[in-house]
């Protein structure tokens, strides 16, 4: 059996709307923001926000992500482990069977185009802790 993380995580992400807009509402004529585009996107390269990660919602979704190309029998059952993982949210942790583990590590194994913020999800996921119900009644 495997334990993993729940709790949300913060990661500082980088805030181009902000900076646009707070720059471009002043522009009067397109000229003007011509001459501003090379400043925003320097501007938009240093600009962060933070951003709260759901690693509950996240670990759910992964389980039924296209390249994993499920059927409609593997789908229930990953289904059944997605509920299991809301359920839990609250209590900051889920723990799995092996077999449901090996689906969710399956899952982000395969898992492409994620961005930076995934990294320590990812590695909750591949550092899961081992959990054994006699030794850690709770």
């Amino acid at each position: 059996m495997k334990k993993i993380n729940l709790m949300p995580y913060t990661k500082e992400v980088p805030n181009d709307m902000a900076v646009r807009t707070e720059r471009v509402l002043g522009v009067k004529n397109f000229e003007e923001f011509q001459i501003l585009q090379e400043e925003i996107r320097n501007e938009i390269s240093k600009a962060t926000k933070p951003f709260e990660f759901n690693v509950a919602r996240n670990l759910a979704g992964i389980l039924f992500h296209a390249k994993l190309k499920l059927d409609k029998m593997e789908l229930r059952s990953r289904d059944k482990i997605a509920d299991k993982i809301e359920a839990a949210e609250p209590s900051g942790y889920v723990i799995l069977e092996d077999a449901e583990y090996q689906k969710v590590l399956k899952s982000s194994d395969s898992y492409e185009g994620a961005s930076r913020i995934f990294v320590e999800f990812f590695d909750r996921i591949d550092n899961a802790e081992n959990y054994d119900p006699n030794k850690n009644k709770e």
